[in-house]
Order: C-alpha cells, then sequence, then structure tokens
C-alpha cells in the first residue's frame, strides 16, 4: 500500500500458489529433516541415545471441535494440522507436521464423500465421513515418519483430552518400536481445564465476596482465573526445587492448600511458612494484591467451615493427586548450542 503497487487478482495469486505451493512443500519436508538431524546432534553430544527422543504434539483446527455441540451430529471442523516439537531443547523446534483436510472444490459431497473420486488433483485426504478429532491416528502417522527417520518416542506431552499417547503406545505393543513411551500431561491445559472446573460451580459463587447475583459471578469469573494461574505457579516452584524428589514435592504441595486457603481469605500467615509464591514482609506483596485478576477487587472471602471446603476442594488439591503428579511435564532445559 504504502509503495501503491496495485494487488493481484485473485485468481492471479491463486495460479501463483498453484505453482509454487509443491516447491514450498518439499522445501518444508526438507526443513523437518534437518530439524530431525540436529537434534540427534545435540544428543550424540550430550552423550544421550540419539535414536531416542522426547516430544510434546497438539492438533488444532479451523473451527473449534466443541462449537458443534447439540446442534449437528457431524463434527464442525474440516481442516487440521497435527504438531510434533522436540521436547529436548529450550527451542522447542517443530519436527514433523501433519496437515489434513476434508474440503475440495471438486467434490460433491452430496453424491460421493470419498477422496480421489473425480478426475484430476483432490485437495482432501480424508474422506468426508471421517473423524477429524482422530488425534490417535494423526499422532500415529506423526510417529511412523519419525521412525523411519530412525526416530522413538520416549517422553509424549499433551493435552488431559488428547489420546495422542495411544498411538505411541501402540507402535510399542505392535513391536515397531522398541522404546516404552511415557506420557506426561502439559501444565498449561490443566491449569485451563482447572480454570473451567472453578468457575462452572455454583458453590464457588455463593462465597463470593459480593452482594448482588451479577457481581458474584463476575468475581467467580476472575477467582477461576487467579486460582488457576495461583496454582500452576505454585507447582512450577515446587517442581524447580524439588523435582528430583517427587515425594518430597507432594508434602510440600499438601501444606500449601492451607496457604491458599487463607490466602484468599486474608490470612497470610501460612504463606509465608509454606507458599512458594506469596509470602509477605517488607519488600515483597501478597499473591492477591500483585494479581492482575484479584488486586482492584479487595477481594476477601468470609472464612468459615462452608468455605473452607470449597476453597480446600478447588485448590491445588487437583493438581496434587498421584495420577497428576506423576504426569505433570514442566518445560525447563537448559540452553544449548549445537
Amino acid at each position: 500500500m504504502a509503495s501503491n503497487i496495485p494487488p493481484p487478482s485473485v485468481s492471479g495469486m491463486q495460479h501463483t500458489a498453484n505453482a509454487i505451493s509443491e516447491k514450498i512443500e518439499e522445501e518444508n519436508m526438507r526443513d523437518l529433516q534437518r530439524q530431525r538431524e540436529k537434534i540427534k546432534r545435540i544428543k550424540k553430544i550430550r552423550g544421550e541415545n540419539p535414536d531416542v527422543v522426547n516430544i510434546q504434539s497438539d492438533c488444532v483446527y479451523n473451527n473449534a471441535i466443541y462449537s458443534g455441540i447439540g446442534k449437528t451430529p457431524f463434527q464442525p471442523a474440516t481442516q487440521c494440522a497435527y504438531t510434533v516439537a522436540e521436547n529436548e531443547t529450550y527451542k522447542h523446534s517443530i519436527i514433523n507436521t501433519l496437515p489434513k483436510s476434508k474440503l475440495c472444490s471438486k467434490r460433491k459431497h452430496t453424491v460421493s464423500t470419498n477422496v480421489g473420486e473425480h478426475a484430476g488433483p483432490c485437495t482432501a485426504n480424508i474422506n468426508m465421513q471421517d473423524s477429524i478429532g482422530n488425534e490417535e491416528r494423526w499422532a500415529r502417522e506423526c510417529f511412523e515418519e519419525l521412525k523411519e527417520d530412525g526416530l522413538e518416542i520416549n517422553e509424549v506431552t499433551t493435552d488431559p483430552d488428547s489420546s495422542a499417547y495411544r498411538a505411541a503406545e501402540c507402535l510399542y505393543q505392535e513391536g515397531l518400536t522398541s522404546t516404552t513411551p511415557i506420557h506426561f500431561l502439559d501444565t498449561r491445559h490443566v491449569a485451563s481445564n482447572h480454570r473451567k472446573f472453578v468457575n462452572n460451580l455454583s458453590t464457588v459463587c455463593d462465597i463470593m465476596p459480593a452482594r448482588l447475583k451479577v457481581q458474584r459471578t463476575r468475581l467467580q469469573s476472575l477467582f477461576a482465573s487467579d486460582m488457576a494461574a495461583r496454582c500452576q505457579a505454585e507447582f512450577v516452584q515446587a517442581n524447580i526445587r524439588y523435582h528430583k524428589s517427587p515425594d518430597v514435592m507432594k508434602s510440600k504441595l499438601s501444606y500449601v492448600s492451607d496457604a491458599i486457603v487463607g490466602c484468599y481469605c486474608g490470612d497470610h500467615t501460612d504463606c509465608s511458612l509454606y507458599s512458594f509464591v506469596c509470602s509477605i514482609s517488607r519488600k515483597s506483596q501478597s499473591w492477591i494484591d500483585k494479581s492482575a485478576y484479584l488486586k482492584r477487587h479487595n477481594f476477601e472471602i468470609e472464612l468459615n467451615e462452608n468455605s473452607e471446603n470449597i476453597l480446600l476442594n478447588v485448590s491445588i488439591t487437583v493438581w496434587v493427586q498421584a495420577c497428576l503428579l506423576k504426569q505433570l511435564k514442566v518445560q525447563i532445559h537448559k540452553k544449548l548450542k549445537p
């Protein structure tokens, strides 16, 4: 716009894209190959097994999978991209990606729903009746491609509702890989689920320090976001200090629950003793005083038996369950230049 160059036509841009798309795709595949070889070299420098890689993976959709709940029997998403990133360095470089699409301008969905049933190229690579939310299927294809390059999956970090880990497990059980996969959950997704859990509890709304229902509902939303952020911060700091001793870490976090309850009720005595992120002194403020959600609302819940039980149920006890304690993965990596 600044150089006053007239924009090309839509058909012209489409023609150019069709001409260079294959070359761009080939170059992207070569770049992914280079990233995989780079990870192997880094692991050799570290003295580790270069044929085993720790990864984190997730799938993105052009429409949210849950957006059509109750409205249609079909999933609203028609395109997705499954991405696998290495979990060995602080850069978390992408080492494989898998695009899937149900869309084709030449395919008649009302007559035929199968891929490639028309003349010429077909931009769709999965059938219309296939489940686009089947992350296990997409993950398996990605892991098989990594196996062809001599990389087997060891640690798999995913969001809590993902089935990608089962793909690595099936490959191991079928004898296609020799490395036992280990599943970890991403703390960011656990925090998001925790926030939704707190925000959907009607009992939490009842103890909010406000007179009107609309005010309590608004405070509940802010409180849910703050509680999730607080628990994630506590867990990350505890992991930094005690990641080599899971039992000690679990014991320390069990005391944090009481500190969090007192903190939201205006009593920071336990925070100074047990909390990893909240401590009142001459040089520091409490967690709520620094909170981006609650510091402007003079937030303080009235302490009684009912509110104490509710706060305990929605606090960090959600995070310190034995099943989660062994699976939560905090991203802490030393910077290593190859």
